[in-house]
């Protein structure tokens, strides 16, 4: 495809973009070759991100993951629970170690 078919097929991409349309509707409504439209959007993405002007239309934005509390909570049978919100990875190996180790853990 010529790039000026892809400009003029990019058009009705953007097209069908500002009318809210998927590109399937838009090229039933239209009378166009719906692959020819999935073509274009393909390779103007591909371009977009190959000259790095697709930035503020991605499909990923940045996650910032807060950390994990190392919380410990434990239902024993008998009813009880415990629950330490700040234990420490070693202290909670040593509390698992010491309720597993309880005649009601068995």
């Amino acid at each position: 495809m010529s790039r000026a078919k892809v400009e003029e097929w990019e058009a009705h991409v953007e097209a069908a973009q500002k009318e809210g349309k998927s590109l399937a509707c838009y090229a039933r409504e239209h009378g166009l070759a719906c692959h020819r439209l999935y073509e274009a959007q393909r390779k103007s993405r591909q371009r977009k991100a190959h000259d790095g002007t697709n930035k503020g239309n991605t499909t990923f934005i940045p996650v910032q993951l807060a950390a994990a509390a190392a919380g410990l909570r434990a239902e024993l049978p008998n009813g009880v629970v415990l629950h330490y919100a700040t234990a420490s990875t070693s202290e909670q190996a040593q509390w698992i170690a010491m309720l597993a180790a309880l005649p009601c853990s068995r």
